[in-house]
């Protein structure tokens, strides 16, 4: 399954946002971004599967969790970002 990385704006909000994601039974797990996809040094994020994200971006915004720049996650490892 193709996975997305959905950006926080700390790792405190990414902590939230897997917990609200996992009680509404879509799997994700926190990300440390790499510097190459952030401007604000270190920066986090969840991911999630592709089939998942829009649901994702729902739930985590009318929770109040303000989220950045969403990437998909190639299988080398790298980031590309995709719209919302």
């Amino acid at each position: 399954m193709e996975k997305i990385v959905i950006m926080c704006r700390s790792i405190s909000y990414a902590q939230r946002g897997e917990r609200l994601l996992e009680r509404s039974n879509i799997s994700a797990s926190i990300v440390k971004a790499p510097q190459s996809v952030t401007s604000e040094g270190c920066s986090y994020g969840l991911r999630v599967g592709e089939k998942n994200k829009g649901k994702a971006i729902v739930i985590l915004k009318n929770s109040g969790i303000r989220i950045g720049r969403i990437f998909k996650l190639e299988s080398d490892g790298s980031f590309v970002e995709v719209e919302q």
